[in-house]
């Protein structure tokens, strides 16, 4: 029969999730600690490192006045293919009256990919 075997499924505590990943940081050294993302949240939502920009005190990502973040990532994964990409957009407000439209695609774990900027004087535009 096809399917999941209940008696597989082995699910973690909290405590023996952070004792795995003890373990996998101290067999890969600082090797692996130094590919750590360092994730900067500005008005609520991270900038996307891609941009360039994370960190800027001139940037942030665009909010409504409802409140909403005006970015998304997308992935996709094709298993017969062995393919796993993604597409992140973001809404960049850069100072008062600029708008950036951020696009990045490609696929995890490849250099394969792409980023474009678009500019806009209204977040309406982008």
């Amino acid at each position: 029969s096809s399917g999941i075997n209940a008696e597989y499924l082995n699910i973690m505590s909290i405590k023996e999730l952070k004792s795995a990943a003890k373990r996998e940081r101290s067999m890969g050294g600082a090797d692996q600690a130094s590919k750590r993302a360092k994730i900067t949240v500005q008005n609520g939502a991270e900038v996307f490192q891609e941009t360039g920009m994370s960190g800027s005190k001139n940037v942030q990502v665009y909010k409504d006045r409802a409140g909403h973040v005006y970015a998304a990532t997308l992935g996709h994964v094709d298993i017969a293919q062995g393919k796993n990409s993604y597409y992140k957009l973001q809404i960049l407000k850069v100072g008062d009256h600029k708008y950036e439209l951020f696009r990045a695609w490609g696929r995890i774990g490849t250099t394969i990919g792409s980023s474009t900027f678009d500019s806009f004087f209204s977040p309406e535009g982008a």
